[in-house]
C-alpha cells in the first residue's frame, strides 16, 4: 500500500477545511481450492485494495472510498466526502479518534511461514484429503464438499491526529463434508479444520472426523415432540452465540434493537455462565491489538456470572452512554461505516466434557447440528425455531440419533437456563471468531413426531 498517498490525502484534507480526517486501508490475498471425484472443481485467487476516507467536515461524518491509491483520487475522495458530511441529518457526535495509546503486540496474528506454502502444496491437501476420507469407509458414497483456503490480510491506519498504524492477519481454513450411504439412505457430516500451520494438519485425523460424523446419524429417527433436558454442543453454542451476537452492541441498543439495552449491573444469564470479548487471546490466531478506530483492544467480560457488565462499544456509542470505548468498532469491509463487532467472543469453561455432560444429564438430547437461522431466528426479540438433529441420550448414554426435529424458545431465557458448562472447547470463524464449550440447558421446546 502507498502509505506516502496516505499522507497527502491527508494534508490536502485538512487544507480543503476538514477538523479532522483518517484513511482506512485494506489489501489481502486470497487462495481457495475446491476438489470433487478426483478433479479440482473451483480454483480462486484473488488480491483487493480498498482505501476508506472520512472525515468531520463542519461537525458532520463524511465517508469516501476508492480501490486506487494514487494523486488523481485525493480530489475524488475530498469532494465525495464533503458531499457525504453534507447531506447528513442526524446530531449524533462522531469521532476520529485521537490516539496516544499504548497497543499490545499482535504480530502472533501473522505466520510468515503460510504465506510460503506453495499453491501446489495446498492443492495436494485437498486431494488428499478426499482420497483419505474415502478411504475411511466403503460406505462413503461421496465427499460433497472439500475445500482448502488461506486468507491474509494488511490493515491500515492513519489520521491526521498523530495515529499511525498497521497490523498483518493471516490463516488457513480446510473444510470437508462426505456423505455416506446406508440402505439407500444419504447422511452428511462435516469437519473443520483453522489456523496457520497448514502443512502439520492430520489430514487423515480430519477426514476420520468427518466421515464419522456421518456415520453417527445412520439410523436416526425422529424424537416425540415436548420440553427436554439439552446439551448444546460446543460448535452448536459457536453458531447460536453468532446468530444472537449483535444483542450485545451497544448501537443496536441505543437504536431500540436489543433487549439488553440498559440492563448493565443486571441478572441476564445463569450464575455459572460466563461471556467475554478476549481480542489478545494468548494462542489464538484471530488476536487484535486495536480495532477499526485504532482504539486499542481490551479483553474484559460481558456477562460474568450472570451479570451483564458492559455491551460493546465503538467511540460514538461510548460517548452517548458516557462510557469508556471497549475497542469494538468495526468494519464490515472498507467501503462501510464503522459499527460495532466482538472480535474474540469465548465462554468460560466448566470441568466436563462433552460425556461428562451427559451422564449428569442423565434423559435429554444433544443438539449437534441447527439451521434454518436466517428465517428462524430474530435477534431483536430472542425468538428461534430452528430445524436440528443430535442424539437421544438416555440414563446419561448416547442411545441414537436423532433428525427433522425443530428447537424453539428464546434466547436470552436459554442463558438463564444454561445449568453446565463444558471443558470442551470448539473455535468457529464469522464475523467475530467464537471459541466455546458444550452447555446444558434445562429446557428446550422439540417438535418432532
Amino acid at each position: 500500500m502507498n502509505e506516502k498517498f496516505f499522507d497527502i490525502l491527508l494534508e490536502k484534507a485538512k487544507e480543503a477545511g476538514f477538523e479532522k480526517a483518517e484513511v482506512y486501508a485494506v489489501s489481502g490475498e486470497s487462495f481457495a481450492v475446491s476438489v470433487f471425484n478426483g478433479e479440482i472443481d473451483a480454483y480462486n485467487v484473488n488480491s483487493s485494495t480498498g482505501i476508506s476516507f472520512r472525515g468531520l467536515y463542519g461537525g458532520k461524518m463524511g465517508y469516501s472510498y476508492s480501490e486506487i491509491a494514487d494523486d488523481a483520487v485525493c480530489e475524488m475522495l475530498i469532494n465525495k466526502a464533503i458531499e457525504s458530511a453534507k447531506s447528513v441529518e442526524n446530531d449524533d457526535i462522531e469521532f476520529i479518534y485521537d490516539g496516544g495509546s499504548e497497543y499490545a503486540d499482535g504480530s502472533a496474528a501473522y505466520d510468515e511461514s503460510l504465506n510460503s506454502v506453495s499453491a501446489h502444496q495446498k492443492i495436494d491437501i485437498a486431494f488428499a484429503l478426499e482420497k483419505a476420507a474415502k478411504a475411511c469407509d466403503k460406505r462413503v458414497k461421496t465427499v460433497a464438499y472439500n475445500r482448502v483456503s488461506t486468507v491474509s490480510s494488511s490493515v491500515v491506519i492513519k489520521n491526521t491526529q498523530g495515529l499511525d498504524l498497521k497490523k498483518n492477519t493471516n490463516y488457513f481454513v480446510i473444510v470437508v463434508g462426505p456423505v455416506v450411504e446406508d440402505n439407500g439412505l444419504m447422511y452428511n457430516g462435516s469437519a473443520f479444520k483453522m489456523g496457520h500451520d497448514i502443512l502439520s494438519v492430520d489430514i487423515d485425523a480430519l477426514a476420520k472426523d468427518a466421515v464419522n460424523d456421518a456415520l453417527a446419524y445412520i439410523g436416526a429417527k425422529q424424537p416425540k415432540s415436548g420440553k427436554y433436558k439439552a446439551i448444546m454442543r460446543n460448535d452448536v453454542l459457536c453458531t447460536f452465540m453468532q446468530t444472537f451476537s449483535s444483542v450485545f452492541s451497544a448501537e443496536n441498543a441505543q437504536k431500540g434493537l436489543s433487549l439488553l439495552a440498559g440492563k448493565e449491573g443486571e441478572k441476564v444469564a445463569s450464575d455459572i455462565f460466563t461471556l467475554r470479548d478476549e481480542p489478545m487471546r494468548e494462542g489464538c490466531i484471530g488476536i487484535s491489538e486495536f480495532d477499526d478506530e485504532g482504539v486499542p483492544t481490551v479483553d474484559k467480560s460481558i456477562i460474568e456470572n450472570g451479570v451483564l457488565k458492559t455491551l460493546l462499544h465503538n467511540l460514538k456509542t461510548a460517548n452517548k452512554q458516557g462510557v469508556k470505548p471497549t475497542g469494538n468498532g468495526a468494519k464490515a469491509g472498507y467501503k462501510s461505516p464503522v459499527g460495532i463487532s466482538a472480535v474474540i467472543m469465548t465462554v468460560n469453561p466448566g470441568e466436563k466434557d462433552l460425556e461428562g455432560l451427559a451422564k449428569d444429564m442423565g434423559d435429554g438430547i444433544i443438539i449437534t447440528d441447527i439451521s434454518g437461522l436466517h428465517a428462524g431466528a430474530n435477534a431483536v426479540s430472542g425468538d428461534f425455531s430452528l430445524l436440528s438433529k443430535g442424539f437421544e441420550v438416555k440414563d446419561g448414554v448416547i442411545t441414537g440419533p436423532l433428525e427433522q426435529m425443530t428447537i424453539a424458545g428464546n434466547f436470552f431465557e436459554v442463558l438463564k437456563n444454561i445449568v453446565a458448562v463444558g471443558s470442551d472447547m470448539y473455535t468457529d470463524i464469522g464475523s467475530a471468531m467464537l471459541i466455546m464449550p458444550s452447555v446444558m440447558i434445562s429446557e428446550i421446546a422439540v417438535a418432532g413426531e
